[in-house]
C-alpha cells in the first residue's frame, strides 16, 4: 500500500472502466441467476447504491465520523459489490463493518460495541445483536479487499487546485461558498461508481467545473453575464494549459450529471422495501 496514488493498489487493482464495472456486475447477476434469484426488483442498480450511500451517511453522522472515514467506507462497499451480490450478506451489517474498518484505516477508530449499539438503534429490526459478527465481517471484508485498505480521495487534490488557481489569476480565487459547493459535489460522487473509475484529481477538477460552470447560480451570488463568461474563459485557459486529461474530465462531469438525474427519481421507501426482500424480511 502506497501513500502515492500513482503507485497505489487503488490505481493498480481497483480502478476500472465503465465497461469493466458493467461486466463485473453482470457476472454477479449471473451468479444470482445460477442460485435461483431472478427477480429484477432485487438486482443491484443505481437506486440500491444511493440507498447504501444514505445508510453510511446516517451511521457516520450518528457516530460523529470525519468525512474521510465515510468516503473510505463508501469505496470499500463499492469494491465489495463488484464481487458479491446484495443477497449474499446483510447490507446493514456490511455497512456497519465498512464504517468500522474505515475508522481504523483513517485513524478515527470506534469501539466495536459502540458502533454495534448505534447501528442497532438505527436499524433495530435488521441489525444483528451480536457485536462479534462485526468482527467476523471485518475479516471477510479485508479478505475480499485483498488487504487494500488505503484509499486516496479528491480532497487533497482540491486543495492543491485551489492554491494553483489562486496563484494563476485573481479571478480563479474561490469564495468559501464555491469551495463548499465543490466539496459537496465530491461527497455526492460517492453515491456512484465515479471513485472506482477516475483518479482523485480528475474527480476534484470535475467537481470544480460542475460548480463553477454548470451550477454557478446555486452556490454564489449572481455576477454580471460578461464577468461570468470572462471567468469561465480564464478557467478554460487554466485547464487547457494544465496536464489534466480534459477528456476524462468531460466523462466524469457527464457521470456527475447522470448521478444527479438518477437522484431526482430516487424513492427511498420503495428502495428500502426492495432491500428488505434481500433479507427475507416483511417489515417496512
Amino acid at each position: 500500500m502506497s501513500a502515492d496514488y500513482w503507485r497505489s493498489t487503488q490505481r493498480e487493482r481497483w480502478k476500472f472502466t465503465a465497461e469493466q464495472l458493467s461486466k463485473l456486475h453482470q457476472e454477479v447477476s449471473h451468479n444470482d441467476l445460477k442460485s435461483g434469484i431472478d427477480d429484477p426488483c432485487q438486482a443491484w442498480d443505481d437506486h440500491i447504491r444511493i440507498y447504501i450511500y444514505n445508510l453510511v451517511q446516517t451511521l457516520g453522522q450518528r457516530l460523529g465520523c470525519r468525512r474521510r472515514v465515510l468516503s473510505t467506507a463508501h469505496v470499500y462497499l463499492m469494491r465489495i459489490f463488484t464481487k458479491i451480490s446484495i443477497h449474499e450478506m446483510n447490507i446493514f451489517l456490511l455497512v456497519t463493518t465498512a464504517v468500522y474498518v474505515a475508522g481504523k484505516t483513517e485513524e478515527q477508530p470506534q469501539h466495536i460495541r459502540t458502533i454495534s449499539n448505534e447501528a442497532r438503534v438505527l436499524w433495530t429490526d435488521y441489525m444483528p445483536s451480536e457485536a462479534t459478527l462485526i468482527a467476523e465481517c471485518e475479516f471477510y471484508m479485508i479478505e475480499e479487499l485483498h488487504g487494500c485498505l488505503i484509499v486516496h480521495h479528491p480532497y487533497r487534490s482540491l486543495s492543491f487546485l485551489c492554491e494553483s488557481m489562486a496563484d494563476t489569476h485573481p479571478w480563479l480565487v474561490l469564495s468559501n461558498e464555491e469551495f463548499q459547493g465543490i466539496w459537496a459535489v465530491i461527497n455526492d460522487s460517492y453515491a456512484s461508481d465515479i471513485p472506482l473509475m477516475y483518479a482523485p484529481h480528475i474527480i476534484a477538477t470535475s467537481a470544480l467545473y460542475m460548480t463553477l460552470v454548470l451550477r454557478p447560480q446555486l452556490i454564489r451570488p449572481p455576477r454580471p453575464p460578461d464577468k461570468i463568461k470572462a471567468r469561465i474563459d480564464v478557467l478554460a485557459s487554466y485547464l487547457g494549459k494544465s496536464a489534466i486529461d480534459l477528456e476524462k474530465i468531460a466523462e466524469c462531469v457527464q457521470e456527475l450529471v447522470s448521478l444527479y438525474a438518477r437522484w431526482e427519481t430516487y424513492d427511498q421507501r420503495q428502495t428500502h422495501l426492495r432491500v428488505l426482500k434481500t433479507l427475507s424480511l416483511e417489515k417496512p
